[in-house]
């Protein structure tokens, strides 16, 4: 799952990215960066990944959800130690099916929101 993510990303020029995938529980499974990101990219990819799991929602669907009541967003990230990132870029895994299971989450991060989301759904 991670280095598909990465390689779709090489393979579209993309700026260097980190990759962060977790549980069902938003608890980090594995987590993978390339050269060139910045310290904070890891980190933000997995609080993608995490809002995810948390919520029950890709992460560009939580921005959506929250876009006029930024004071909450910015208090739920606060509280949350970190671990909601209301930007594109994460993306539930759910077991297959209708409606399947969520298993846990992809987060991308170093590109823009819409080229990590590319990158998370390839992965």
């Amino acid at each position: 799952m991670c280095d598909a993510a990465l390689a779709e990303a090489r393979r579209q020029g993309f700026n260097p990215v980190a990759v962060a995938v977790v549980d069902a529980f938003g608890r980090q499974v594995v987590a993978k960066r390339e050269d060139g990101c910045s310290s904070a990219t890891t980190d933000i990819a997995l609080a993608k990944a995490q809002s995810c799991t948390h919520f029950g929602m890709p992460s560009r669907s939580l921005r959506d959800k929250y876009v006029e009541r930024t004071n909450q967003v910015t208090a739920m990230v606060a509280m949350s130690n970190g671990q909601i990132a209301p930007f594109p870029g994460g993306v539930l895994c759910r077991e297959k099916g209708d409606g399947g299971v969520i298993v846990g989450a992809i987060g991308m991060a170093g590109a823009s929101g819409e080229q990590d989301e590319h990158c998370g759904i390839a992965g």
